[in-house]
């Protein structure tokens, strides 16, 4: 057991091996806080390691408050934005429903007037029919006193031709 006890005794290690020579745990840390010196004693270690605490401690507290920030700037360009797109919504929305009240309004106007021009064309396809029926009842009493004038001509035409001289 004494022999345990002497190497882990820091007396024990060679001379040859200097104790600032040992390998840092974190060399780029110790390098930040002072870059091409060594460390003289464990009492400024012990500084040296509460200055980079605080030194880190310091750095992680801005870049919360940065992160902070850029949250709530992104936060509110997000509102703005949905502000925006919202109200681009509503004037389309209301833009729609004009177009669709002056298209209904048009329909009707149209619509009525289909209405009517069907009307006139009934009542001009009546009166035509009406007509046509006047006309033809005409052309058949035409067509019998033609037929009799034409009868009655050929009968004096032929007394005339064929009378005895």
């Amino acid at each position: 057991m004494s022999s345990r006890r002497r190497r882990r005794n820091s007396s024990a290690m060679p001379a040859c091996i200097p104790a600032l020579a040992a390998p840092s745990p974190c060399p780029s840390l110790a390098n930040l806080l002072s870059p091409g010196k060594q460390r003289p004693s464990t009492a400024t270690k012990k500084t040296d390691l509460e200055e980079l605490k605080s030194t880190i401690s310091s750095r992680i507290e801005l870049l919360r408050k940065d992160v902070d920030h850029n949250y709530i700037g992104v936060i509110k360009e997000m509102e703005a934005a949905s502000a925006r797109l919202a109200k681009r919504t509503k004037l389309e929305v209301q833009t729609c429903l004009q177009q669709m009240d002056q298209i209904s309004q048009e329909w009707q106007n149209f619509a009525a007037d289909a209405h009517e021009d069907i009307q006139d064309a009934q009542g001009t396809c009546k009166e035509l029919v009406s007509r046509i029926q006047c006309m033809g009842a005409q052309c058949n009493f035409s067509q019998i006193f033609c037929d009799s004038l034409q009868n009655q001509t050929n009968f004096v035409v032929d007394s005339f031709l064929f009378r005895p001289l």
